[in-house]
Formats: structure tokens, C-alpha cells, sequence
């Protein structure tokens, strides 16, 4: 059985469509957080962001957006597109042990990477997850290489 639009995240064009649809999705999160902040409702509640397909909704504190891919869990199975790791973008910017999540907590130990050298590391060759990780150490000099390593092993990758 299909779960559109991407499939079930087990085919042979899985790995290229999580990573083209993983950084779409955390950019996402991050402009709306520069441009609304916490003055953001779901349902009538203030302060409030879902993610995960509707799986998750995060509320209160300042960010609820930047909250809310914090709380990004790659084995929630409410979430039918949970392997697009969407959450691994701000684990790479940030290290915060132990993030706020329902049921599973990625143990993050990354810090310091900028968008721009996220970003940079897409090319055409990238199609994976794990292409994509190989290709942002290399740019960057194998920078906390266990570390990241670790980070998309937890995603499941």
C-alpha cells in the first residue's frame, strides 16, 4: 500500500525523495518561526505548531516551530512520512541533549553548522541521506564526523 504523495519510505526512490523533501520541510518551520514567532495558533490554540503529518502538536514557548522539528521523532508511526528527517537540520545547527519529544528523545551532540553549509552540500550527486551527510563532512573538513555520524544513525540513516 502507497501513502501519497511520497510512498511508504521503503522503495527504491525513498532515499532521494527524503532528502529532497527533508530541507523544504525544515526551512519551512524555520521562516515561519522568523516571521511569526510564537504568534501562531492551531485549532484556536495560541502558540501552538504541528508537525509530523498532524501526528504531533508542540505549544508553548517563544518558537513553537523551532520546538516543534526539535520534537521531530523519526519512529513515531502516527507520522506516515516520519523517514523524511526533517529534525536533522536544526540537530546540526544546535546541541540540545535530550530535546522535548513524546516518546523518544535524539541524543544531539552536533553543533555549529550554519544553513549555509547545509545548503551548500546539495548537488546533483547527493541522493540519499546518507549522500548528503558524506558530502556536508567532506565541505566541511569531516567537522565533528563521529558526531554527525551518530545524528543520522538516530534518523534512522
Amino acid at each position: 500500500m502507497l501513502v501519497p504523495p511520497y510512498g511508504p519510505g521503503n522503495t527504491p526512490r525513498s532515499p532521494i525523495i527524503a532528502v529532497g523533501e527533508s530541507w523544504p520541510y525544515y526551512y519551512e518551520y524555520v521562516l515561519t518561526n522568523q516571521r511569526y514567532g510564537n504568534r501562531v495558533a492551531f485549532n484556536g490554540i495560541a502558540g501552538c505548531a504541528l508537525i509530523q503529518d498532524g501526528a504531533f502538536l508542540t505549544c508553548g514557548g517563544p518558537q513553537p516551530y523551532l520546538d516543534a522539528l526539535e520534537a521531530y521523532n523519526p519512529t513515531l508511526q502516527a507520522d506516515p512520512f516520519r523517514w523524511i528527517p526533517e529534525g536533522v537540520y536544526l540537530d546540526l545547527m544546535d546541541d540540545t541533549p535530550g530535546e522535548r519529544t513524546p516518546a523518544f528523545a535524539i541524543n544531539d551532540q552536533v553543533a555549529g553548522y550554519t544553513n549555509q553549509q547545509m545548503f551548500s552540500a546539495f548537488n546533483g550527486s547527493v541522493r540519499s541521506p546518507q549522500a548528503y551527510r558524506d558530502r556536508l563532512l567532506q565541505l566541511n573538513n569531516n567537522n565533528q564526523v563521529v558526531q554527525v555520524i551518530n545524528l543520522f544513525q538516530q534518523y534512522g540513516y
